[in-house]
C-alpha cells in the first residue's frame, strides 16, 4: 500500500539499515565522549549513538588531500586550525557530530578543547559517499544549521557537485559549484579547483601548498 507521504512531489521513500546503540535514557554529549573516545566512529544523534558510514577509498584520499592542503596553509599563515573527522562537535546536550573536515579561525580557537569542539566551527566540510542515506545527510545539515555554522560544504563526487551553504541574516544561501576555481568563504585566501575535489587528478600537496603560500604572501 503506497504511503500517503508519496503524494507530495518532493518526498521520496528510502529503506535503510544502520547500526544504532542506545541506553534506557538519552545519552548525553559528555557521556558520548567518555564512551567512544577515539575508538569508535559513531555520532550522537538525538541521544542515540549512530554508526557513521565508512567512506570509500577514493573519498578517503580526497578528504586526506584537502585536509593536508587546508591544514598546512592555514597553519603557516596563522589563519586558524583545521581538524579531521575524529574530533566531535557539540550540537546539543544530546547531539554530537564528526565532520570530515572542520576549520576554526584563530580568533575563535578557544572553542577547540581537548576532547571536542564546543561551538560552531567557521567551516565544516562533508564528503558524501555512495552509501550515504539521504535521511542522514538531511539530519546532518539540520544539525549544522541548528548551531549556526557559518559555512557548510557538501562534496558529492558521484554527482560531481559541491554544495556551499553560507549563513546570512535571512538564512542560508546556497551555491552549487560543478567546475572551475572557487574558495571557501571562511578561507578566501585559498583558491581551489572543483576538479581537485570531484575527480581523482590533483596536484601534489607539497607543490600546491608551496605555490599557495607564496601567492598569498606576495598578495600581502
Amino acid at each position: 500500500m503506497p504511503s500517503i507521504f508519496l503524494s507530495e512531489p518532493d518526498v521520496h521513500e528510502w529503506t535503510e539499515e544502520r547500526r544504532l546503540y542506545y541506553s534506557d535514557h538519552p545519552i548525553s554529549f559528555g557521556r558520548y565522549l567518555n564512551i567512544t573516545g577515539d575508538k569508535d566512529y559513531v555520532e550522537l544523534v538525538n541521544g542515540i549513538l549512530v554508526e557513521k558510514m565508512a567512506a570509500h577509498l577514493d573519498h578517503e584520499w580526497s578528504i586526506a588531500w584537502l585536509y593536508h592542503v587546508l591544514g598546512v596553509v592555514a597553519g603557516k599563515l596563522q589563519l586558524g586550525i583545521v581538524i579531521g573527522s575524529r574530533t566531535a562537535v557539540e550540537i546539543s546536550e544530546f547531539g554530537g557530530r564528526l565532520p570530515d573536515i572542520l576549520f576554526v579561525s584563530q580568533a575563535r580557537r578557544e572553542i577547540v578543547q581537548q576532547k571536542a569542539v564546543y561551538g560552531a566551527p567557521d567551516l565544516v566540510i562533508e564528503f558524501r559517499s555512495p552509501g550515504d542515506r539521504p535521511s542522514d545527510i538531511i539530519a546532518l545539515e539540520t544539525d549544522y544549521r541548528q548551531i549556526g555554522v557559518p559555512e557548510i560544504a557538501f562534496v558529492d563526487r558521484r554527482k560531481g557537485v559541491i554544495r556551499l551553504l553560507q549563513k546570512r541574516d535571512s538564512g542560508y544561501e546556497e551555491t552549487v559549484v560543478t567546475a572551475g576555481r572557487f574558495a571557501f568563504e571562511a578561507l578566501p585566501e585559498i583558491h581551489l579547483d572543483a576538479a581537485w575535489l570531484l575527480g581523482d587528478i590533483r596536484p601534489e600537496p607539497f607543490d600546491l601548498v608551496t605555490a599557495l603560500v607564496a601567492q598569498i604572501q606576495q598578495g600581502d
